[in-house]
């Protein structure tokens, strides 16, 4: 099925529970930010105003097929609306063209209403209010909760003042409205009243009942056809519309159409429940970390998912909260960290239906007024979750965690992955250009959701970043960050060659493959990085407490990466002032580089070519094992020391 398809099957399927956090907006109706509420009387009369916070503005009102399209001209919405439509004193206050038109066009529809078979209380209770023609007047006098008035009134130049609510022009103000009613029964907040709503759409339904009717494209059924399409489906451009055909000069259609009626034609109705069902999947979705691009994911029956924006330890912590279990601690070894993933994806999969289809829509816009979906897939639920399960195995890497106060495995999100890969450092942090993130995000997608191959680009570019340590401040360890990113990473590519030293990943009982010091693998880019690590550590053990400095190692690794051999000498020598300053102990550093050098034939080790990626693995993978045996013997000599004195 299309994506259109699918969006209508939520609707149908879902537009009346109320389980989910946040309502669908039913047909005819739309949603947008309202900065104003005013109270009136059943009789008309004015009550009380007050300014919304923004947590409150998100209002649903109803609108025409002109309204919800509205970019320019007037074209007023019935019910909530502007104060430019509202206000007969509008232009007494505020010098705007065109203002006396756009309250009559807004009265004239009321009246309508008003009069019509499909009326609804609240609707005479606000034609009588804004046939007073005090709107203004009354936001001016009126006393919000700070104490102030709810639009600022400048008395010296008698004009509204300079003055936002939420970011919005005061003079801009959505405005809507909640009626008190002498049947306390009846619902006050008109936004809320779903009588209001079904009396708003029999009017609509009784006004196109004779319109004419053509073939709707997508349902192959005789319907009401409509062009004008709603806007604001991404909140961060309002004006941007998913499907429109208003340029006639020959862009759109490319000689392939004479018209736009030749080219589509979509039902009004269809029309609404899609976009609706869209903004609502939206609504539900976790917070996006990608701002121009917007990711939509939904199971056909609307069984919770995994987010993908997560780590996988983010994802386990979410799954004890809601299984209300007692925190078991985090995986050390590959093992319980497979284990782990393993169980927190069963956890979805246990409640998923057999025919559960999981749709992904990437939705980013692309110019002011256009929305383009630049990826669109639908596959079973079951492999959905089975890639997802695969993405955080083959890019789980073990960490030291400061609050865990040891080694952790753990993936990747696809945040860490952009971030690192193309994040400037900036006040001690990598920041990125949001547009980037979008189009990275393209690209790690189908990894995530297909389990495909990582992009080689994208880990040449981590590698090259993580081989530059000096472009970074070494006080905000945002090279170590990149490193291990960069590590993960060339792990799953490694472990996804077919001809790979250690074989594919094929599922949880190998997860431990490359986690970990192999000292059996004699890869030359491999055991070069295990070298660089070794002479690390070994200056870094002649530091004094407190002591932070850079060391020759990482003053010289961009250079040994290219020339390993060439370096490697010049590294060596760099280093007997260190040696001769840990005397013996100094001596397990030095059988540990003879142990690797020996691993490599004089032609091998001698050879001019520059380092593999992989060498980024030895020196993470030697680095931890130095650090761990440190502190195993350190361990073993207290423990030693404890028997002696008993």
């Amino acid at each position: 099925m299309s994506w259109t398809n699918e969006l209508y099957q939520v609707y149908e399927n879902f537009h009346d529970q109320t389980e989910f956090p946040v309502s669908m907006v039913p047909i005819y109706h739309s949603s947008t930010k309202v900065q104003i509420e005013i109270s009136i009387r059943e009789d008309g009369e004015f009550s009380s105003a007050r300014r919304l916070t923004k947590e409150e503005e998100l209002t649903v009102l109803p609108v025409t097929e002109d309204s919800g399209a509205r970019s320019s001209g007037i074209a007023p919405m019935p019910f909530t609306e502007k104060l430019i439509y509202l206000a007969a004193d509008y232009a007494k206050y505020v010098d705007a063209k065109r203002a006396e038109e756009c309250h009559k066009a807004y009265m004239e529809q009321l009246k309508d209403w008003d009069e019509s078979d499909c009326t609804h209380p609240a609707v005479h209770a606000l034609l009588l209010y804004l046939q007073k023609g005090s709107v203004m007047q009354d936001l001016i006098h009126a006393v919000g909760s700070d104490g102030k008035s709810v639009l600022k009134w400048d008395e010296s130049s008698g004009e509204l003042g300079k003055d936002s609510i939420n970011g919005v022009d005061q003079g801009k103000a959505f405005v809507r409205f909640r009626i008190h009613y002498t049947d306390m029964l009846r619902s006050s907040e008109t936004w809320n009243d779903t009588e209001l709503q079904d009396a708003f759409i029999r009017l609509r339904r009784e006004q196109m009942q004779d319109m004419p009717k053509r073939l709707c494209y997508a349902t192959g059924e005789d319907a009401i056809i409509t062009y004008k399409h709603p806007s604001k489906i991404v909140l961060s451009s309002a004006n941007a519309r998913l499907i429109s055909a208003n340029d006639d000069i020959g862009f759109t259609y490319r000689g392939r159409f004479s018209n736009k009626e030749e080219a589509f034609a979509i039902g009004y109705e269809y029309s609404q429940k899609v976009h609706n069902a869209l903004k609502w999947l939206i609504a539900l979705q976790p917070k996006n970390p990608f701002c121009d691009l917007s990711l939509v994911i939904w199971s056909s029956t609307m069984q919770e998912l995994p987010s993908i924006y997560k780590n996988a330890l983010q994802l386990a912590d979410k799954q004890d909260e809601d299984e209300d279990e007692d925190e078991e601690d985090p995986p050390t070894i590959g093992t319980a960290y497979a284990d782990m993933v393993h169980q927190m994806i069963y956890g979805y999969r246990d409640k998923m239906e057999i025919p559960d289809k999981v749709m992904v829509l990437g939705l980013e816009a692309s110019t002011e007024g256009r929305v383009s979906i630049p990826m669109y897939a639908e596959l079973k639920g079951s492999q959905f979750l089975e890639n997802l399960e695969y993405w955080h195995l083959s890019t789980g890497w073990k960490s030291y965690y400061s609050k865990a106060k040891g080694y952790l495995v753990n993936s990747v999100s696809p945040y860490d992955v952009i971030l690192c890969a193309h994040g400037v450092e900036q006040n001690g942090k990598l920041t990125c250009k949001s547009k980037l993130f979008g189009s990275e995000m393209l690209q790690l997608l189908p990894c995530i959701i297909y389990g495909k191959h990582i992009p080689s680009e994208l880990v040449q570019n981590l590698a090259q970043r993580a081989s530059a340590p000096l472009a970074f401040d070494p006080k905000f360890y945002n090279h170590n960050r990149v490193l291990k990113t960069a590590c993960a990473l060339i792990r799953k590519q490694e472990l996804e060659k077919p001809k790979s030293h250690h074989g594919r990943l094929e599922g949880a009982n190998d997860v431990d493959k490359l986690l970990d010091l192999d000292k059996t693998y004699a890869d030359r880019s491999y055991l070069f990085g295990r070298l660089l690590a070794v002479a690390d550590k070994l200056e870094r053990d002649t530091f004094d407490a407190g002591e932070d400095r850079v060391t020759n190692a990482k003053r010289l690794w961009n250079m040994f990466s290219v020339r390993p051999y060439y370096t490697w000498g010049i590294l060596r020598g760099r280093l007997m002032p260190y040696i001769n300053k840990l005397g013996k102990k100094a001596d397990r550093y030095q059988i540990e580089m003879q142990e690797i050098s020996s691993m490599m034939s004089p032609e091998v080790f001698s050879s001019t070519a520059r380092l593999s990626s992989l060498y980024l693995l030895g020196y993470d993978h030697e680095m931890k094992y130095l650090f761990t045996k440190k502190e195993k013997l350190s361990n073993d000599e207290t423990a030693k020391n404890g028997n002696e004195e008993e």
